[in-house]
């Protein structure tokens, strides 16, 4: 649980503690930004809100078997390589955000 914590928080403010304009420009929708990129930013919320509930539900009614101790260290091991790249590109891309921007307004 320790892991999966720190592997959506540290993306969220490792890379935010660099420039304190950083959180508005990511989370705010601006001019020329693409229309359908709402619907978009929300698809991801539902699935990752989706991916913290089922996991519990399994669990708890165990729909599937359990899994081996091999496939669990994969399974940390591409959580780690995820989180740690997308830390990456937030650190190196200050125009990283949630919206499809375009300099021509289309």
């Amino acid at each position: 649980m320790a892991i999966l914590v720190v592997s959506t928080v540290l993306p969220l403010v490792g890379p935010l503690r660099l420039d304190e304009g950083l959180i508005e420009e990511r989370m705010s929708r601006k001019p020329g930004a693409k229309q359908w990129d709402r619907y978009f930013v929300a698809l991801v919320l539902v699935f990752t809100i989706a991916g913290l509930i089922v996991p519990g539900l399994d669990h708890r009614y165990r729909w599937t078997s359990p899994q081996q101790i091999w496939e669990n260290v994969l399974g940390l091991a591409l959580m780690i390589l995820e989180t740690s790249g997308l830390t990456w590109a937030m650190r190196v891309n200050r125009f990283f955000s949630a919206f499809i921007r375009s300099d021509n307004g289309v």
